[in-house]
């Protein structure tokens, strides 16, 4: 806690460490932050090319089955 008197004088403290002090947690907060959201974004971002990719594959798959019997009834 820092007093300042009616002369101006700081009498316990100093304002610039604790100032600092608090930008510094913020900023590494807001970098934590930062990192997650770029983290699901490109989880996020692989899971649906993987899906794609499977979609596309499932899809040539299907297209290369030729019948071995037939069956007349």
């Amino acid at each position: 806690m820092v007093e300042i008197l009616a002369s101006g004088q700081v009498v316990s403290g100093s304002g610039a460490s604790a100032g600092a002090g608090s930008k510094a947690a913020q900023s590494k907060s807001s970098l934590l932050v930062e990192g997650a959201i770029i983290l699901v974004l490109v989880a996020f971002e692989g899971y649906v090319l993987g899906f794609i990719s499977r979609s596309r594959k499932d899809a040539t798959s299907k297209n290369r089955w030729t019948p071995v019997k037939t069956q007349d009834i």
